[in-house]
Parts: C-alpha cells; sequence; structure tokens
C-alpha cells in the first residue's frame, strides 16, 4: 500500500493479493482483469479524501495532463460479489476534474457507503485491513464514450450458457444503466461467433462529458434514434473482451466497456453475473 501522511491509495496494477475486504469487489475484479492483460483504465482505490488527493495527482502524471476527467465510484465488499451485486445500491460521480472536486466526491461516497450499514464492512478479509469506519472508493480515469454497453457471457434471463448478450448504447453509458434508453440488442453463440439476434437502439438521449466535466444529456432527433450502435468487426470486439473478463474473475461475467473516439476498447467494470439459475 502506497501511503502519505494524509492517507493510502492502492493503484489497480498492484492489487494482485490484496484482500476483498480490503479493496471491495469492484476493485478487485479490475485488478483481476488487469493482471490478464485487460485494456482497463488506470486507477485507484483509497479510502480518504486525503488519499484521493494524493493519488489524483499521480493519475495525472499517469494520463500526462494536468487536471483529468475521472470516474469516482464505490468499491464495497458487499457490491460485485459471487452471491451479491448490490448494484445501483451506492453512487457513482463522473466527469470530476481536480483534486478538491475528486477529494469532495470520495467523502460522499464514503458517506454513502457507511450509511448502506455495518454489512458494508462484513465479508471475508474484512475488518484489520481497512482502517475503522472507512470504505474503499475507486477514481479511475474517465473514458470519453462514443459508445458503451453491457456484455453477459451467459445469457442473463434464460441461464443458457453458449450465449453471449450484448446491449449497447451511443456515447456515455448512463442512460443505459439507469434504463433511460432502450439499448441495441444482439445475441451471438459462444462457440461459433454467429449473431443469432441483433435489435436496434430506440434511443432518444444522448450523454456525454465535458471540459469542465459537466455530463451532458441532449437529444437525439428523429430517427437518427435508430442508428446501429456497433460494427460486426465491434460487436466481435467485445466478445472478445467478454470471454476474457469471464476467464479472469473465474466465473460467468457481467461486463461494462466503452469505446473511445481513437476506437479503443475498455473494461471498465467485470463482475460474477448472480442471477444465473444452476447449469
Amino acid at each position: 500500500m502506497t501511503r502519505s501522511d494524509r492517507g493510502p491509495v492502492r493503484w489497480l496494477d498492484d492489487l494482485a493479493e490484496a484482500p476483498v475486504g480490503l479493496v471491495g469487489g469492484k476493485a478487485a475484479g479490475l485488478a483481476a482483469l488487469v493482471a490478464a492483460g485487460l485494456p482497463v483504465p488506470t486507477g485507484f482505490v483509497t479510502w480518504t479524501p486525503e488519499g484521493a488527493r494524493d493519488g489524483y495527482a499521480v493519475l495525472a502524471h499517469r494520463c500526462d495532463t494536468h487536471d483529468p476527467l475521472v470516474a469516482v465510484r464505490s468499491s464495497s465488499p458487499v457490491e460485485d460479489g459471487a452471491t451479491r451485486s448490490a448494484a445501483g445500491l451506492l453512487p457513482t460521480e463522473l466527469g470530476v476534474r481536480g483534486a478538491d472536486a475528486v477529494a469532495a466526491a470520495v467523502e460522499r461516497i464514503v458517506a454513502a457507503e457507511a450509511n448502506l450499514g455495518a454489512g458494508a464492512g462484513a465479508g471475508a478479509g474484512a475488518g484489520a485491513e481497512r482502517p475503522p469506519g472507512q470504505f474503499p472508493v475507486l477514481v479511475q480515469a474517465m473514458v470519453r464514450a462514443i459508445a458503451a454497453g453491457v456484455s453477459f457471457s451467459a445469457h442473463p434471463v434464460t441461464g443458457a450458457r453458449d450465449r453471449i448478450v450484448i446491449e449497447a448504447v451511443h456515447g456515455l453509458g448512463v442512460l443505459l444503466t439507469d434504463g433511460r434508453v432502450v439499448p441495441e440488442h444482439v445475441v451471438v453463440q459462444r462457440h461459433t461467433r454467429v449473431v443469432l439476434l441483433a435489435r436496434a437502439p430506440r434511443q432518444r438521449e444522448l450523454a456525454s462529458v465535458t471540459d469542465a466535466g459537466v455530463t451532458q444529456i441532449a437529444r437525439v432527433d428523429g430517427g437518427s434514434g435508430q442508428v446501429p450502435v456497433l460494427s460486426a468487426a465491434q460487436v466481435a470486439r467485445v466478445v472478445d473482451l467478454t470471454l476474457r473478463s469471464e476467464v479472469a474473475i473465474g466465473a460467468a461475467a457481467d461486463v461494462e466497456w466503452a469505446f473511445d473516439s481513437r476506437g479503443q476498447l475498455w473494461v471498465v467494470q467485470a463482475r460474477p453475473i448472480t442471477t444465473l439459475p444452476a447449469p
């Protein structure tokens, strides 16, 4: 653990043996992806606003920019586990810029984790590794997505292990995770990689992040809301990313990913699918 006079920081590329009770399920999953060589935006875990300031300064150096935009997310030990995801119960703040703003966001998310209850600190490895009353928060370089989505290495509804399901939207994925748009829906046969179903999106809004760090939501006019999100080549890349993520975390995977304006595909989260029926 890197520790300054003000607070601890742990980087995603240095979490190989960190207990989930210390860094939380989200960060532990991302660390497994990093170790497997998958493209994960650089980031760190901290437990304090002071640690966030230190980490942000180093992250700016890694990103070769003075004040990068970051995503600040909870990484509670009760999230993203093999049997419980707790998805949506704790906040995410996107497009945060500057050490003061990042520290404030970390403080808010730590408070939210504490308010979730004493159970947020329960689980294997929790307790002695983390200072009392402190909870892990993940800070990562922000992907300015032109397309984003989720994918599943098994069908999350039917449980079919030979199906990969992809849902995608134009722009940031927040409108998808918030349920505000109907995403593009693609089903792929796992072994042959044949597309079995492709349904166009019904997207009337587009989310993006400005240089000032403000998430903007704009209307999409007319028929443009029906434009496919992913090309055949991009679908194939998402399938590959999803299967590699499954191997990395050792379980059927629920993956969040994003394409940036350069065409780079990033994985921003991978967790076990907790709703699958028994095979």
